[in-house]
């Protein structure tokens, strides 16, 4: 995942903006689990843990600009169980917060403020929510040689707390403190073959059922997940580009487990490469329409294997704002071959709606 991002935003120099590489360490200031005790269980608070991470700044025009990272943190939990423990679960995950930024106006040091989605790839039975919100506020000081460094403090709201998780789930409410220290790059123009590139970020909904639940082991899907990831567009003759996505798609769904239910995820990425066909320009709004072959990689399986391959076609808008362009775009994927009806499956026929952001 870090390597994803590491690649994308070395990249997006090629839109010749100021572009800041830089890392983030920070700590949490709320709890990472509820604590609490019930008649046979006491959870402790958990302690102070390290977070550390990457961090890329794109400006944008003046006092603005789109910041992405990649956080690594660990959330702990102990516990005991009548006279028994105590008990220490370890949780590893990845925070992926993709922000806008604006910068008030002053000369070694500068206020800013920071709001934008959040994303956290999470496996099976931890309990952690993969999507919410993010708001936060800091000072950027600028040091000689071109560095700048960036205290901030940030609160971030994630979405729910899955099925059968209370005492000793992690936390909706999060507060965490972070440094980052960057500079920025030099600016290039990049290309391939002599063809210009694009890179940015896509995110959207995956429409309908995770899954199709069989008879057995009695699956119960959700719905209408989220999805994020990177693309990366080259310009070819004739109104014709090839663009390439790689996008981070869980499937959740529960399973019965003793009296109650678990909630589990299966780790998918999708892989489409497109050829897309910009049809005529009105002013600054183009229609397109795209095809081509998809591909999927999977792990931490709880359904029965996926096809690994199948066709995608789609229809969307492309608006251009200074050196964005934004592309609101609706997907279908037809995936190949299928399970048995009576087992837990992937749906063979797949419906997104998608806005990606390219520079």
């Amino acid at each position: 995942m870090i390597r994803v991002f590491f690649v994308f935003a070395l990249s997006t120099s090629a839109a010749a903006q100021s572009l800041s590489i830089g890392a983030v360490a920070g700590t949490n200031l709320t709890n990472d689990v509820q604590a609490g005790r019930d008649s046979i269980e006491t959870v402790f608070p958990g302690t102070r843990r390290p977070i550390l991470g990457v961090s890329f700044d794109l400006s944008l025009a003046t006092n603005t600009a789109i910041e992405f990272q990649a956080l690594h943190r660990e959330l702990k939990t102990t516990s005991t169980i009548g006279a028994f423990g105590p008990f220490t679960r370890t949780l590893t995950t990845w925070e992926l917060p993709l922000l806008f930024k604006y910068t008030l106006s002053g000369r070694s040091v500068k206020p800013f403020f920071t709001a934008g989605p959040s994303f956290r790839p999470a496996g099976n039975g931890t309990g952690l929510s993969h999507t919410g919100i993010t708001t936060g506020a800091g000072i950027a000081i600028h040091l000689p040689g071109g560095f700048r460094i960036s205290p901030e403090l940030r609160y971030t709201r994630w979405s729910y707390r899955p099925i059968g998780y209370t005492l000793g789930a992690p936390l909706l409410h999060q507060v965490e403190l972070f440094v980052t220290i960057d500079r920025p790059s030099t600016n290039r123009r990049f290309s391939v073959f002599r063809q210009p590139v694009s890179f940015g970020a896509i995110a959207g909904l995956d429409l309908g059922d995770d899954f199709i639940p069989g008879i057995f082991p009695n699956h119960i899907p959700e719905s209408n997940s989220p999805l994020f990831g990177v693309l990366a567009e080259i310009q070819l003759p004739r109104s014709l580009s090839l663009e390439v996505n790689a996008t981070y798609r869980p499937l959740h769904g529960t399973a019965p487990e003793g009296s109650s239910r678990v909630r589990f995820a299966h780790l998918t990425w999708e892989f489409p490469i497109l050829l897309k066909h910009r049809l005529t320009t009105h002013h600054r709004i183009t229609p397109f329409l795209e095809a081509g072959p998809s591909f999927r990689a999977e792990g931490n399986l709880n359904l029965r294997p996926v096809s690994h391959y199948g066709a995608t076609a789609g229809a969307g808008l492309e608006f251009r704002w200074r050196p964005i362009k934004i592309a609101p775009t609706a997907r279908y994927t037809r995936w190949a071959g299928t399970s048995p009806p009576a087992v837990s499956h992937t749906a063979p026929n797949q419906f997104q709606i998608l806005v990606a952001i390219a520079f």
